[in-house]
C-alpha cells in the first residue's frame, strides 16, 4: 500500500517532467521553424564571435552555403565582416551586454551588391556571462538605394537653384546696366 502511494507519486512527478518537455520540445520546434524560413540571416557565434551555425537565409543573401562560406572566408566575424568597425560593435556588445547595430556593405556568391544591417545581440546566462552572440542581418540595400537617390536629387536641386539664382543676378545687372538710375 505504501509503495504504491509512493510509485503514484512518481508516476505524477515523472508526467510533470514529460509534459514540460513536450511544450519545450514545442517551442523549440516553433523557433526552429521562425529561424530556418526567415528571409533575414540569422547566425549564431560562441562569446568570442566564431560561427556556430547559420539559417538558410544566410545562404539566400550570401549565395554560399555555410561551411563553403567560413572555408572560403573565415570562421568568425572578424575574419568575414566588410565593416571596419566590426570589432568596435563587437567589444560594445560584449562589454556592455546590449544590442548593436551595424551596416555592412558585401558583394554574394553571384556578384550582386547588398547592403546589410546587422544586428547583433548577446545571450546572456544565470550568471550575467555570455554564451552566445547573435546575428541577424537584413536586406536593407533597397532602403540604401532609396537614399542615394534622395540625396542626388538634393545635389541636383541644389545646383539648379545655384543657377537660377546665378541667372536672377546676372538679370539685374544687365538690367541695372541699361536702365537708368532713379534719380535721372
Amino acid at each position: 500500500r505504501l509503495s504504491n502511494k509512493l510509485l503514484e507519486k512518481q508516476n505524477l512527478a515523472i508526467n510533470k517532467q514529460k509534459q514540460f518537455l513536450v511544450k519545450q520540445a514545442e517551442e523549440l520546434e516553433k523557433l526552429s521553424i521562425v529561424a530556418q524560413e526567415t528571409e533575414n540571416s540569422v547566425l549564431i557565434m560562441d562569446p568570442t564571435g566564431t560561427f556556430e551555425w547559420a539559417n538558410n537565409g544566410f545562404s539566400r543573401i550570401y549565395g554560399y552555403n555555410f561551411d563553403d562560406f567560413t572555408q572560403k572566408f573565415g570562421k568568425s566575424i572578424y575574419e568575414v565582416s566588410t565593416n571596419q568597425n566590426v570589432k568596435t560593435a563587437v567589444d560594445i556588445c560584449r562589454n556592455n551586454k546590449q544590442t548593436v547595430v551595424y551596416e555592412s556593405f558585401i558583394v554574394n556568391k553571384i556578384n550582386e551588391k547588398t547592403w546589410l544591417q546587422t544586428t547583433l545581440t548577446p545571450i546572456i546566462n544565470d550568471k550575467t556571462e555570455i554564451t552566445k552572440l547573435i546575428a541577424i542581418e537584413t536586406d536593407i540595400s533597397k532602403l540604401k538605394n532609396a537614399e542615394e537617390e534622395i540625396a542626388s536629387q538634393r545635389d541636383m536641386l541644389k545646383i539648379q537653384n545655384q543657377q537660377i539664382t546665378d541667372s536672377i543676378e546676372y538679370a539685374r545687372t544687365i538690367q541695372n546696366a541699361i536702365l537708368p538710375d532713379l534719380s535721372y
